[in-house]
C-alpha cells in the first residue's frame, strides 16, 4: 500500500529531555527526527506525540516539538502507547490504516506499539536509518 497523506498518521515516542542524553548518538537522530517532521509538515501528514512520564523524564525536546505544532500530544506511563487507554482509543477511532512510526527505545515503547498497532489492523511503517 502507498502512504499518502489521505491515509497516514505518524506517531513520535517519547523524544524527551531525559530520555535523549541517554541514547547513543543522539544529535544525529534528532536531525533526522526533525527532518522526518518537517516532511511530513510539508504533506500535511497528522502527527501525534507521546511523553513518558513527563513529570520525571521531562518535556519533548524543543528542536522536535518545534516541527510538531499541531500534533496532538498524550502523557503515558506504559511502555506501548497503545496500553494508555486514551491513545488506543485515538488510533481506534482514525480512519487512517498506516500508521509511520518513529522514536527511542526501540526495544521496549516502540516495538511493543508497533506489535500493537498491528494488532489493532493498522499497518506500520518503522523509521530506520
Amino acid at each position: 500500500m502507498n502512504l499518502t497523506p489521505e491515509n497516514s498518521t505518524a506517531l513520535i515516542i517519547d523524544l524527551q529531555e531525559k530520555i535523549v542524553p541517554a541514547v547513543s548518538d543522539s544529535e544525529p537522530l534528532l536531525k533526522r527526527c526533525r527532518f522526518l517532521l518537517d516532511g511530513l509538515a510539508v504533506f500535511d501528514v497528522p502527527v501525534v506525540s507521546t511523553r513518558q512520564y513527563p513529570k520525571g523524564l521531562g518535556e519533548t525536546l524543543p528542536e522536535i516539538a518545534d516541527g510538531m505544532k499541531n500534533a496532538t500530544v498524550f502523557d503515558k506511563t506504559t511502555f506501548s502507547c497503545l496500553a494508555t487507554d486514551e491513545i488506543r482509543a485515538a488510533f481506534a477511532a482514525d480512519p487512517r490504516p498506516n500508521v509511520i512510526l518513529a522514536g527511542i527505545e526501540a526495544h521496549i515503547c516502540v516495538l511493543q506499539t508497533a506489535l500493537d498497532l498491528r494488532k489493532l489492523g493498522k499497518n506500520v511503517y518503522w523509521v530506520a536509518d
